[in-house]
């Protein structure tokens, strides 16, 4: 769009380059209308006027849209976090048959006596247990145990480990931003470990200590 009157140009000129820009834009149906109502000469000023307080809205509009998006980034990580700690008494337990129909004081019934007969823990309040994820009768769903207590998923934690060798495994519920980043670090643990370094992930973050500065002990999620 011509947004001034060049000095090489009169103003009739002006308006006829003026109009051509703008109705090349127009749309068949304007153009129409402008055949069958040509008005008073006035219409391609209009046009022009109108598209540039078009153009100022929309603008204002994508400043407006810039700042909304990125508060909403900034809120993303705090959202993260207190989805976190509200998954902080959780665990993930992969590997326990499913019955068919299978409630959930079924699953918190089989949950008790994995602790029980493989782990020796007892005493263990829950607050809810239930499968997660949509049954399609193909595969075996995991289970979300969420305990009373945050010290009783620690007592699980420190045993799970006596697991090894039994197909079930017991996991962090992580969120799923949490779950990407460790999937992502994988590739690049396995290589640490080939290297011969001491290398695991502990919540999103991967520690690596190479082997000439192993540790007594160290403890690890993975």
């Amino acid at each position: 769009m011509l947004q001034s009157i060049p000095e090489d140009l009169s103003r009739d000129a002006w308006l006829a380059a003026s109009w051509k820009q703008t109705w090349e834009t127009a749309g068949p149906s304007r153009i129409l209308q402008y055949i069958q109502d040509p008005g008073d000469g006035n219409d391609v000023e209009e046009l022009i006027a109108k598209d540039k307080r078009s153009s100022s809205k929309l603008s204002e509009i994508d400043s407006e849209v810039s700042i909304v998006a990125a508060n909403i980034r900034s809120f993303l990580p705090k959202l993260d976090y207190l989805e976190g700690q509200s998954r902080r008494n959780n665990i993930v337990i992969d590997g326990i048959q499913e019955s068919g129909n299978e409630s959930w004081a079924q699953s918190e019934e089989k949950v008790r006596k994995l602790l029980s007969d493989k782990l020796k823990l007892t005493g263990i309040e829950f607050e809810r247990v239930h499968r997660t994820g949509r049954s399609t009768g193909e595969r075996t769903r995991p289970i979300v145990a969420k305990f009373f207590r945050y010290k009783d998923k620690v007592r699980v934690m420190e045993k799970a480990k006596d697991l090894k060798g039994t197909n079930v495994y017991i996991n962090e519920d992580y969120t799923d931003v949490v779950r990407q980043k460790r999937k992502e670090l994988i590739p690049a643990m396995k290589a640490a470990r080939e290297r011969g370094d001491i290398a695991f992930l502990r919540h999103d973050k991967l520690i690596v200590h190479p082997a000439s500065q192993r540790p007594r002990s160290q403890k690890s999620d993975t």
